[in-house]
């Protein structure tokens, strides 16, 4: 059993927690936790309230500091990165797969180069 635990903090059997009640600190935890419960479900009924689908995301994401389009560039750039270098891989094989045969330029890739 796990002993570096604050003193206000116990184990239960079943693995739960539980709080001292009469340390401020608890007090504390339990208000953090309330904030945290109410703030996700008022993010929630707003999506919902709204017919705004986004309204949970577009929160979690503004909780970090990133707006919505600059998660959807990112998504794009990383696609034309990854992409642009399988075709990039794909033709310089091809390329290399045509010297190599000692036909430079009649090979398949005539056409496309």
């Amino acid at each position: 059993m796990e002993h570096h635990y604050p003193s206000f903090v116990s184990l239960t059997g079943t693995g739960g927690v539980t709080l001292n009640p009469s340390d401020p600190r608890s007090r504390i935890v339990q208000r953090e936790r309330t904030l945290e419960s109410e703030k996700h479900t008022r993010a929630a009924l707003e999506g919902g309230a709204n017919g705004n689908a986004d309204a949970g995301i577009r929160e979690r994401l503004n909780d970090v500091g990133m707006e919505p389009w600059r998660l959807y560039m990112y998504t794009v750039g990383v696609l034309i990165v990854v992409l642009g270098g399988t075709v990039g891989m794909v033709l310089g094989g091809m390329w290399y797969l045509d010297r190599r045969n000692g036909t430079p330029g009649a090979g398949f890739l005539a056409g496309v180069l």
